[in-house]
């Protein structure tokens, strides 16, 4: 008798298709923002203020991104997910254009805060589109994919920035970048068939439901330190080579690309072992290694800082995979996009917008190597609260579970 997918559960390679696409919006909202730690050194000499004052560009940023997340559910409820990654993205794009174009910092602020407004609309849509194509036994591979975003962005951000800085100012950088928004946006459009369903407003009894779990608020710490680590760190590398190990800045965003190259492949590898191993000594052996690679990049020769630039994100960007599957596994199905919102809300604005700010007036007033040490230190020590987390969803996290087909058609 011939085995076949069921509906149900098809084969990966169908889904790999959507999953890029996908993935592509994602990379664009992601590539624009982290492009503002390479670009901060030109940026800041060009507006003429302080490295602790361009904290505010990224808690600007990251506070408009926290407040549309936080009311993502109602967009989405109204439009359906695929208008809300439409509108996103289309949004994303006239505000980097703004961005571009501002005459003032504090006017550039505005148009950050908008640009973040619809940044933060993706990502619950986003998630909830690939659930909605993906089963949950392949969850950890499709986010694998969707993950693979950052990755690319991290390596050709510093590229980008440097190459359009060769033709014009940073204003050029986010100019181009919209204008991307918009034609992938268009392309998007026309071809992607996920998310043609409405997301769920939120609800004061799910909102409870979501608050009084345990795992939610260990989840929503992982996330900040994660992404503060990640994000944090790349944001201010080049500040912190040039600032306190003297090298270029051409050549710093060149180390800060060169070193993303090995994660770029980490994600999706990340996904089987993910698989296989299960969710919790996943995320043990990746925030513990992620954490000391943290401290090991505040302290050593330029040689050794960079080759712990290079191993550091190879353990974050395994994080993520297991992460967002975590978050899907702590709550009931129906409150997946909600738990998503208020979790990446958190880490939006505090891991991507407070840390930044934090290591900026650090790295100007004390020094860089304490903020990235304690950063370090809460990420190894975070390791501790894994064994306590309690899925809900066990389809998902099941160790060694294998996608199983029906037999006949």
């Amino acid at each position: 008798m011939s085995i076949s997918p069921s509906p149900a559960q098809p084969q990966f390679t169908r889904l790999v298709g959507p999953l890029v696409l996908i993935s592509t919006i994602f990379f664009l909202n992601f590539i624009s923002r982290v492009a503002l730690g390479p670009v901060l050194l030109p940026l800041q000499e060009d507006l003429g203020i302080s490295l602790s004052r361009t904290g505010l560009i990224f808690l600007t940023l990251q506070a408009g991104y926290s407040v549309a997340l936080l009311n993502a559910g109602w967009v989405s409820s109204r439009l359906t997910h695929r208008r809300t990654i439409l509108l996103s993205i289309w949004a994303i794009g006239a505000g980097w254009i703004c961005v571009g174009l501002s005459p003032s910092f504090p006017v550039m602020l505005a148009c950050l805060f908008a640009t973040g407004l619809g940044g933060g609309l993706y990502l619950p849509s986003g998630v909830a589109s690939i659930t909605d194509i993906t089963p949950s036994c392949h969850w950890g591979k499709g986010f694998a994919i969707h993950e693979m975003a950052p990755s690319l962005s991290f390596i050709l951000a510093p590229l980008l920035v440097e190459a359009l800085l060769f033709l014009g100012s940073w204003r050029l950088v986010y100019i181009v970048l919209g204008l991307s928004c918009f034609v992938v946006g268009a392309i998007y459009r026309k071809h992607s068939t996920a998310g043609r369903f409405s997301g769920q407003p939120p609800r004061l009894k799910a909102l409870r439901a979501i608050l009084t779990r345990p795992a939610f608020w260990a989840m929503t710490l992982f996330f900040v330190l994660v992404v503060g680590g990640e994000i944090g760190v790349y944001n201010l590398a080049p500040a912190y080579l040039v600032k306190s190990h003297g090298i270029p800045r051409e050549w710093a965003n060149f180390i800060l690309s060169a070193s993303r190259l090995l994660s770029l492949g980490t994600a999706f590898g990340a996904g089987w072992c993910i698989d296989k191993l299960g969710l919790k000594r996943s995320l043990t052996v990746i925030l513990s290694a992620g954490g000391l690679a943290t401290i090991g990049f505040a302290w050593g020769s330029s040689l050794w800082v960079a080759a712990m630039l290079v191993l550091q994100p190879i353990f974050l960007v395994a994080y993520f995979p297991a992460g967002f599957s975590a978050l899907t596994s702590i709550s009931e199905d129906k409150q997946n996009d909600l738990t998503v919102s208020l979790t990446v809300t958190s880490a939006s604005l505090l891991g991507a917008g407070g840390i930044p700010a934090l290591l900026a007036y650090l790295g100007e007033h004390v020094s860089f190597s304490l903020g990235f040490t304690g950063l370090g230190v809460c990420l190894a020590a975070s390791a501790l609260l894994v064994p306590f987390l309690d899925f809900r969803n066990a389809a998902a996290v099941q160790e060694g579970q294998e996608c199983r087909h029906t037999e006949g058609g």
